[in-house]
């Protein structure tokens, strides 16, 4: 018996520069082998790959001075 799931996210980021992109790809492969009703194999598998610039933040200070952080 074999049982495969793959998942690939791929998005531009938010902002001009790119940030807050998303750049992810996964695999995994579950393998069940029995060759005889006393001996059962299992053999499992995962990947992941993450890409991508990250998460951005912009800062935006308050000028008004009558305005208390």
């Amino acid at each position: 018996a074999v049982r495969a799931a793959f998942q690939i996210n791929s998005r531009d980021g938010y902002s001009s520069v790119g940030f807050d992109d998303d750049h992810k790809q996964s695999a995994r492969v579950n393998i069940n082998w029995r060759p005889s009703d006393d001996l059962s194999l299992r053999v499992v598998g995962a990947w992941t790959h993450v890409g991508g610039i990250g998460p951005g933040y912009n800062f935006t200070p308050i000028l008004d001075p009558r305005v208390r952080a």
